[in-house]
């Protein structure tokens, strides 16, 4: 039988990887769940483990669901809307994928089935949209409802991203601006400061030992700066390889909240998709799994899906989901569910939260940028500082 490997959490708090034996996928995740284990991702066993991953978005995988789209609203076969789309696809990895999964479907194979052999590229949820559609014939409706979600969180990206550039340029500059000033700024003012015996402040003192360390270190200087340059640029991949402190990213003040609104938009959305495509509650959930890597959503997503096959009442299964959905979110959801008329209920709510999350973008902007600025003129000032009170006292002793 196949080998998968699957991420499940320790009794010491850590992640490990495991390997298992099973028919299929969906079937290995089944009897996982009957052992209530919890499955924070899921990945056949073919080569070194992967980091976590999030939902494939790209402008290619884009380009292509939307050729899709248009050429079953227009009734053109799939075969011939695959061989079109291969002509325009530039040289990679996702052309090699279509091109396999093109080779499948002239054989027979279903679409669904075909991509599923390309978790790295499709997730489950989109996997699961594309064989809904497929079962009931409203591929160009599942495709258009993907196509929707995708542009969603492409532009939500994109906008948290240059959020966050700024501060990423700026603290490159400040480190620059840090060097010039401790390396050839203030040893000028040594010599001054030495030929006029005035006492120096403590803070001058300090910050003309370090002046002089960099000075008799240039290549551990050099490479300090590389490396912190290095650091404040690669912070969010390191974030994401870090595990143990993604439940922290939700309580950082201001930022906490952009992610946890981000992700919340997600998972509603994906989630009423899902329902509204008639897949079972429990499995809809198991895909909504893969809309973030963030370890510790998956977390609270494995620890629903435990609750859930467990019969307990959907309220209380969806309570570990709590801290990131927000309150409001579960007992909408839980109204929903009481109802019958859950993914209706999720569609205005998705609405709603996707215009609250572009108002604190927008709000969180100036805000962000202020802060940096006043970070800057504090070290950078806290420098000039200690350059000029050393002179006011000259002042004084050589003053008539």
């Amino acid at each position: 039988m196949p080998e998968y490997r699957y991420l499940t959490a320790a009794q010491t708090g850590s992640y490990v990887w495991k390997s298992a034996s099973a028919s299929s996928a969906a079937s290995l995740e089944r009897e996982l769940l009957s052992a209530e284990v919890l499955v924070l991702d899921l990945e056949a066993a073919d080569g070194a483990p992967q980091a976590i991953r999030g939902r494939g978005k790209d402008a290619e995988k884009l380009l292509f669901l939307e050729q899709l789209e248009t050429a079953f609203f227009s009734g053109m076969p799939l075969t011939r809307a695959l061989d079109i789309a291969l002509v325009s696809m530039p040289k990679g990895k996702f052309k090699t994928a279509l091109e396999s999964t093109r080779g499948e479907v002239f054989n027979g194979v279903s679409f669904s089935h075909a991509i599923s052999r390309w978790p790295e590229i499709f997730d489950g949820t989109e996997r699961a949209l594309i064989g809904a559609g497929e079962e009931a014939g409203i591929m160009a409706e599942s495709l258009q409802q993907i196509n929707v979600s995708l542009r969603r969180s492409m532009e939500m990206s994109q906008r948290i991203g240059s959020l966050l550039l700024y501060p990423k340029i700026v603290g490159v500059v400040l480190v620059l601006v840090l060097v010039v000033l401790l390396g050839f700024t203030l040893p000028r003012f040594e010599g001054i400061f030495a030929s006029s015996n005035v006492p120096l402040p403590w803070i001058t003192q300090q910050l003309l030992g370090l002046s002089r360390w960099v000075g008799q270190h240039p290549v551990v200087s050099s490479c300090g700066l590389a490396v912190c340059s290095w650091f404040v640029w690669a912070v969010p991949f390191l974030i994401r390889g870090t595990a143990g402190i993604h439940k922290r990213l939700f309580l950082i003040p201001v930022l906490g909240a952009v992610f946890k609104k981000n992700l919340s938009c997600s998972f509603c959305r994906t989630f009423s998709q899902l329902l509204a495509a008639n897949i079972p509650m429990l499995q809809a959930l198991q895909y909504c799994r893969e809309i973030s890597w963030n370890i510790f959503y998956r977390e609270c997503i494995a620890e629903a899906c435990l609750r859930i096959n467990a019969g307990r009442p959907f309220a209380n299964a969806l309570a570990p989901l709590g801290l990131i959905l927000g309150e409001d979110v579960v007992g909408m959801l839980n109204f929903g569910e009481k109802s019958g008329a859950i993914s209706k209920i999720l569609t205005p709510l998705t609405q709603r939260m996707d215009h609250d999350l572009n108002l604190l973008v927008d709000r969180l902007k100036p805000t962000l940028e202020a802060g940096v600025t006043v970070g800057i003129s504090l070290v950078v000032g806290t420098i000039i500082l200690a350059a000029v009170l050393p002179v006011f006292d000259m002042v004084r002793v050589f003053a008539p």
